[in-house]
């Protein structure tokens, strides 16, 4: 695999430079640690043949891995959907990267910030397929500027240039280095202990280790006495919203380094933003009266400024998120407990972006339902016996099937008026009154605007059968143990397996989906085996049963996230409309 050929590549490097310093590999790791103390480093030369160059990091180790293709946490670019480096972020390594990676992370057409380490290039293209017009960046942006703004559809991140001045920076510095502790007699143990102290014994590092971390302890205990969070100024200010804003802008004054400025939604961008702001952190700051004095008057100045994001916390994503679990369910995409329903997929695949869908449209039918009420209502009216009797409406899902639908659509429709308020569980109406005269027609809706979330619970859907293929579950021949096969039968199944890509030579399942959809009339195996075949295939479907329940179901928690999303959005846009 790649990581396994970084990973032969990083071994290889070690061990050619450690043949051309004349050191053992520990050694090398202490030469880096030695290099990494040196407080002259940068500051004074003595050597006339040393190559000067000021490297990006002391960090050795950092050094030497650039290059190799696996990066530390540092060597990251971040993009940002807001600007100033705010909501959904992504990160990225140097590559390409095209519409289709923006999708799983910030989103297509969103980045107005982005982080960029020191000696990197990073350029934005306009279209998908690296087309229309570029802009590149090397350091950190705040903001983007208008002529890219949310237009992102592809990006090309390079690394930095200096990593061959940076290697020949620490080669020679190792070469200097064991050069003089060779001359002198020294080995880098010694000259670690002359550095650092003698070194503890593992006793005492065990002792020390423990007296650290209750000190540690300690001293967090008394500093979550006085911590802020989002909710500290709840009380004082009587208003959870408040005291959350006020949160926000003293994290971005001391967290962030910048201003708060809520990102103004733009109605037109229906799939801006699926994703909540990051999670709040709780924060430690210094009383200091100019600086407060400051945020106070930008509370009393930005509170009355909503974002659309603010009503995410309020929990009222419930109702939402039954809504789309209940349709994916009827456009059998999902199950009732939620287990992803692999039978229907093509080629182990989800269909296309452009083919999925998780609702019907029955815009057409607005008329015809409210008709179907007025003609209930009548028919109620016309049965009182006295003036004073109740009238009530109730309406079946056979009643929709008279109007053409199918089993699905009907259901799909009943749940719909469920959901938008217009009857109960049972069928009956909420508003009686609503359906009195033909006239509540142009008030009548059907819709329920699921069709915008497609995008993003298609993509967690994806996300999940990616991670089912991605898991490995490696096999034993234990697990053939009901099949009483002899020594030299159970390595020809095994070996049998191999042959027919069930495992690979290391005994890990190599396509879990095909073992998923696997019966015993299909499976590949030898004649010898066919009394056993469904013996077999059961203790396969055994081996993956737990990364299937694992992964190949709908991820509540995510699914809850992309609708306290979209109702916190819809809240936002019906207040700018009034």
């Amino acid at each position: 695999t790649e990581n396994e050929w970084q990973l032969l590549n990083v071994l290889y490097r070690i061990r050619a430079l450690c043949d051309g310093l004349d050191v053992h590999f520990l050694e090398l790791f202490t030469l880096f640690d030695l290099l990494e103390q040196d407080p002259f480093i940068n500051r004074f030369d003595p050597h006339t043949y040393f190559v000067y160059s000021a490297p990006i990091t002391h960090k050795c180790f950092e050094i030497f891995m650039a290059g190799s293709g696996v990066y530390s946490q540092s060597d990251r670019v971040i993009v940002y959907q807001n600007q100033n480096y705010g909501g959904t972020s992504q990160e990225f390594v140097p590559g390409e990267y095209d519409i289709s990676e923006l999708y799983d992370g910030v989103g297509n057409d969103t980045i107005s910030s982005l982080k960029v380490p020191k000696g990197w290039t990073v350029t934005l293209y306009q279209h998908a397929n690296f087309q229309g017009k570029t802009k590149t960046f090397t350091d950190d942006t705040q903001w983007v500027e208008t002529d890219f703004d949310d237009i992102a559809s592809g990006i090309v991140v390079k690394g930095s240039t200096s990593i061959i001045n940076d290697q020949l920076w620490l080669f020679e510095s190792l070469v200097v280095l064991t050069k003089w502790m060779k001359e002198f007699g020294y080995s880098p143990e010694m000259l670690w202990k002359i550095v650092n102290g003698a070194p503890m014994t593992d006793k005492e590092e065990v002792q020390q280790k423990e007296q650290d971390l209750a000190l540690y302890n300690n001293l967090l205990q008394s500093f979550k006495a006085w911590e802020i969070n989002p909710n500290t100024l709840k009380e004082v200010l009587g208003d959870e919203r408040a005291s959350h804003f006020a949160f926000s802008l003293i994290k971005g004054h001391y967290g962030d380094k910048h201003e708060y400025k809520p990102k103004r939604c733009r109605k037109s961008s229906r799939f801006r933003k699926h994703m909540a702001p990051k999670e709040h952190k709780h924060l430690l700051l210094a009383y200091k009266p100019r600086e407060i004095e400051e945020l106070a008057h930008d509370f009393i100045q930005q509170l009355g400024t909503i974002s659309d994001y603010e009503f995410i916390d309020l929990q009222l994503e419930n109702k939402l998120i039954e809504k789309i679990f209940n349709n994916l369910v009827n456009h059998e995409i999902i199950d009732g407990s939620g287990k992803i329903l692999t039978e229907n997929l093509i080629d182990h695949q989800l269909p296309s972006i452009a083919e999925f869908e998780i609702e019907y449209d029955f815009s057409d039918f607005n008329q015809q339902i409210f008709e179907l009420f007025y003609r209930i209502y009548q028919e109620a009216v016309d049965a009182r016996i006295e003036e004073s009797d109740t009238i009530e409406v109730q309406v079946f899902k056979s009643d929709l099937k008279e109007l053409g639908l199918t089993e699905t659509e009907a259901r799909e429709l009943y749940d719909n008026l469920i959901y938008n308020g217009y009857i109960d569980s049972e069928g009956y109406a909420q508003d009686v009154s609503m359906f009195s005269d033909l006239s509540g027609a142009s008030s009548f809706d059907l819709t329920t605007e699921l069709g915008e979330l497609t995008h993003p619970v298609y993509h967690l859907l994806k996300r999940q059968l990616s991670k089912f293929k991605a898991s490995k579950v490696k096999i034993s021949e234990q697990i053939f143990a009901e099949l009483d096969l002899k020594p030299v039968a159970l390595q020809d199944l095994i070996e049998n397996l191999k042959m027919n890509r069930y495992i690979d030579e290391h005994m890990f399942v190599r396509d879990k989906m095909r073992i998923v959809g696997e019966n015993p009339r299909t499976m590949a195996l030898a004649l010898q085996f066919y009394p056993h075949r469904q013996e077999i295939l059961k203790a396969l479907k055994d081996a993956i049963a737990a990364d299937k329940d694992t992964w190949l179901k709908i991820d509540r928690v995510e699914l809850g996230k992309i609708a306290a999303t979209a109702v916190s959005r819809w809240v936002y846009e019906d207040l700018q409309e009034g």
